[in-house]
């Protein structure tokens, strides 16, 4: 398997939780967290500890360049359903990515100074599954 650079990513949503998801353009970075509870369940007598997984969940964090001709974001943010999403780590192969349905958080709305550029980022939380194909 070949290594990848994240500069290759593109990230995709859907505006108002349906239909065709389009390109969030200016992003920086992203990540993805894959998180699942496991829960002891080990009897007071035992030796060794037992444990069973719990429920699973995702996250994913995207910082930004602020793009003030896209309100995409805004609206997916103050949407009362959640949003359709998709990553591809590498625009060149749209055969593999990642997707779902997430709620969306603007947690930098717009940041910016006289010595540095404007930026912004966003979050979002998974509402069911995410999938990996392949």
């Amino acid at each position: 398997m070949p290594n990848i650079h994240g500069k290759g990513a593109v990230v995709y949503l859907s505006p108002s939780g349906a239909g065709v998801a389009v390109n969030v353009g200016e992003q920086l970075s992203w990540s993805i967290d894959f998180d699942q509870a496991i829960v002891d369940t080990t009897p007071l007598v035992n030796t060794w500890k037992q444990f069973v997984k719990g429920l699973q969940g995702w996250t994913g964090t995207f910082p930004g360049n602020f793009d003030i001709g896209n309100k995409n974001l805004w609206t997916a943010s103050i949407d009362t359903v959640p949003q359709l999403f998709y990553l591809y780590p590498r625009f060149d192969t749209p055969a593999q990515f990642y997707s779902g349905t997430a709620w969306v958080q603007l947690g930098k709305i717009a940041e910016g100074s006289t010595t540095t550029k404007a930026s912004s980022s966003f979050k979002l939380t998974g509402q069911g599954a995410l999938v990996s194909n392949p």
